[in-house]
């Protein structure tokens, strides 16, 4: 649930139009929910141990996905998807599921629609501090001074984020 690539790497990714191909999209397995059920549980993150911040990540991932009736993998994957911005290069996150019905419970996520209350709900949880400079450009008053107050008028497929 590591989502630091926020800072610098996407808003790169996006003025350039290049792809981005995240990987480890589940938090090494974290996101699927087995490590808040038995912290114990055998996998890539057993080694390291799960943070409790990425433990309240999965269990808002499991939440959204017992409202809407899919697996906890398949909203992450979903969730990861709609950072896709209109107009700009694509995600495509690198699946690293190990089994056949982890792959094809995995690609299920195609078929999985988040509501806006649900990503605004993943967010909250996971959100991180884009810190300087990225929240100091990006804020109105500082936009407008950069723009000098055209910034809505500016035909542009690479949005400012």
């Amino acid at each position: 649930a590591d989502r630091s690539a926020e800072r610098d790497l996407l808003p790169m990714a996006r003025a350039l139009d290049i792809a981005v191909t995240p990987w480890s999209v589940l938090g090494a397995g974290v996101l699927t929910g087995k490590y808040n059920a038995d912290p114990q549980a055998s996998g890539r993150a057993a080694r390291w141990g799960a943070a409790e911040r990425d433990l309240a990540i999965a269990a808002e991932v499991r939440a959204v996905a017992d409202e809407i009736g899919c697996s906890a993998p398949q909203v992450a994957i979903a969730w990861v998807l709609n950072q896709q911005k209109p107009h700009a290069a694509p995600i495509i996150p690198i699946l690293g599921a190990t089994k056949p019905h982890q792959l094809a419970d995995n690609l299920g996520a195609l078929d999985v629609t988040l509501s806006a209350e649900h990503l605004a709900r993943l967010e909250a949880v996971s959100a991180i501090d884009l810190g300087f400079p990225h929240e100091f450009l990006t804020s109105g008053g500082v936009k407008d001074l950069v723009f000098g107050g055209t910034y809505d008028q500016i035909d542009n497929h690479r949005q400012i984020y």
